[in-house]
């Protein structure tokens, strides 16, 4: 979890293209957008961290590269898509997702499907509900207390 005074936005005015610059801020960005159950829209867009020294701008990123990362731990099992209660009616059909058995009221992408979005950044926008699913840990995932793990498991692009 985050350190107390920092308050994390989605950085909404800078374009997600290029290359990345540092590879392990990206992959320690990725790993804290799992661990906030951040929407797929965001990550491409970065992160601006409201540090009590100062803004500390992470990103954007290719989005490629974000698939290219949760592609790695969804084929781990250690990600899942969720769908919350406010965005259900986006979706046409109920065949793609499941029950989560500790919410009623949250939906799970369903595992080929989950797939499919998460090779597809082009439909992670705020106004589609492939963009507007949220990034959870699986619950048989490495706890956050293998954070290293996690990080490791995805190389540098190239």
């Amino acid at each position: 979890m985050l350190a107390a005074g920092i308050d994390r936005t989605v950085d909404d005015t800078m374009p997600c293209v290029g290359e990345i610059e540092d590879f392990e801020d990206f992959r320690e960005q990725m790993w804290l957008f799992v661990h906030e159950g951040a929407f797929l829209f965001e990550l491409p867009l970065g992160v601006l961290d409201h540090l009590p020294e100062g803004i500390v701008q992470h990103g954007p990123w290719p989005a490629e590269e974000c698939s290219r990362c949760l592609l790695t731990w969804f084929d781990h099992g250690w990600i899942e898509l969720d769908a919350l209660p406010e965005h259900l009616s986006c979706w046409s059909s109920d065949d793609d997702l499941m029950r989560d058995s500790s919410d009623e009221n949250i939906r799970i992408v369903e595992n080929d499907r989950a797939r499919a979005i998460l090779g597809a950044p082009q439909m992670w926008t705020n106004d589609r509900p492939e963009g507007l699913v949220c990034l959870v840990p699986a619950d048989h995932a490495p706890s956050s207390d293998f954070r290293q793990l996690w990080l490791d498991a995805i190389s540098p692009p190239g």
